[in-house]
């Protein structure tokens, strides 16, 4: 299936700029991975890969890592289109 999937807006990008900055912080207290943001693809199945708008890696990562293959959470902010809440309230997180 291929979907052509709308441009993230101004206020799509400032929420996820500020939700990185509460979590970069946050990790670094803690002493946790630093989170990474889209794009950059999280295994959901042997074949199948997602890109969340954030995620918080499981492990540490080195600068050659390419891809996600666990992590302890990821984030997805929802669109006020109908076809991406469908796909992101019922499709991603099934996934």
């Amino acid at each position: 299936v291929l979907e052509f999937l709308p441009m993230p807006t101004a206020g799509h990008q400032l929420l996820l700029g500020f939700l990185y900055g509460l979590f970069r912080e946050a990790c670094a207290n803690l002493g946790r991975p630093c989170p990474l943001f889209a794009p950059v693809p999280v295994r959901v199945s042997a074949e199948r890969y997602r890109e969340p708008d954030l995620v918080l890696p499981r492990t540490p990562l080195t600068g050659e890592t390419r891809e996600i293959d666990a992590a302890d959470l990821v984030v997805e902010i929802v669109s006020a289109d109908a076809n991406s809440r469908r796909r992101d309230h019922v499709d991603k997180r099934r996934e």
